[in-house]
């Protein structure tokens, strides 16, 4: 991400308004994700389709590409689909996806 993220472990990133130091931060654990979908009732994963806007914000189908990696790995079959934000806004906005993708 060209060095403009930091790792996220709550909503807000550390520095803005929001932030809370006292959330410890929460560790990659692959395995105890996948004890988790099970408990969940998805011993062996599932699928989901990610929509993600292709010109709106700066690297989001890559971003959205690295996060369907490590579904993947747990799991849960991710796929992508990049489209144009007036496609993405208008289906968004009428709940048509799965997941949604914005930017604060």
């Amino acid at each position: 991400m060209q060095g403009g993220v930091t790792v996220a472990n709550q909503w807000m990133p550390k520095g803005s308004t929001g932030y809370n130091p006292e959330i410890d931060p929460i560790p990659f654990d692959a395995k105890r994700a996948k004890e988790l979908l099970a408990e969940a009732g998805y011993p062996e994963g599932f699928q989901i389709t990610v929509h993600v806007p292709t010109d709106r914000y700066p690297l989001a189908p890559e971003t959205v590409q690295a996060v369907a990696q490590f579904w993947t790995r747990i799991g849960v079959k991710t796929n992508v689909e990049v489209v144009p934000w007036a496609v993405y806004s208008s289906a968004a906005r009428q709940n048509e996806y799965a997941m949604s993708v914005i930017a604060w």
